[in-house]
């Protein structure tokens, strides 16, 4: 679990640590449809989910 003492340090976490959509795709080449397969089977969790 993370803590953080302010926004400045929760902003540099997410933008430091959290991998967007498209930058996962390009990280593991695969397609969207295969990200949603791997939340789904409960391999990737979503961060945010839409």
């Amino acid at each position: 679990m993370y803590k953080f003492e302010d926004k400045e340090q929760l902003l540099s976490f997410l933008h430091d640590e959290v991998l967007t959509t498209p930058e996962v795709m390009d990280v593991l080449g695969i397609s969207k449809a295969r990200i949603n397969k791997m939340i789904k089977d409960g391999k990737l969790v979503p961060f945010k989910k839409m």
